[in-house]
């Protein structure tokens, strides 16, 4: 059993409340300088432009893309990973329609933003 096996569980699960399924609590361990550090991984629900038409005006195609978030050099931080996810919640729980039409940070995303009916 990890010595971490109880952060791990009990930040997954704070954030299952916050943002149910959409991100999964981890450890890594960097050899380079001998530490752990705690991990979000999820999506990064941002619209990343990959292929541009051929004037090079505006992006032809979007995507959104999966990112591993190292959150704090102290594994025992875990309050500063739970705050990261509870600013972005709105955004993560909103569409992939309305996520691809907003134009600001995540974090300053609120409910209702994006496509509007």
């Amino acid at each position: 059993m990890s010595k971490f096996d109880n952060l791990i569980k009990e930040t997954q699960a704070a954030l299952d409340k916050i943002v149910p399924g959409k991100v999964k609590v981890g450890v890594m361990f960097d050899e380079e300088i001998n530490r752990h550090y705690i991990t979000g991984e999820s999506e990064l629900r941002m619209t990343i432009s990959y292929d541009y038409d051929p004037n090079l005006i505006r992006p032809a195609k979007s995507k959104l893309m999966k990112s591993l978030n190292v959150i704090s050099e102290n594994i025992t931080d875990a309050d500063l990973l739970i705050s990261y996810y509870e600013q972005r919640a709105a955004h993560m729980m909103a569409t992939d329609e309305e996520v691809l039409t907003f134009k600001g940070h995540p974090s300053q995303f609120k409910e209702g933003d994006g496509i509007k009916s």
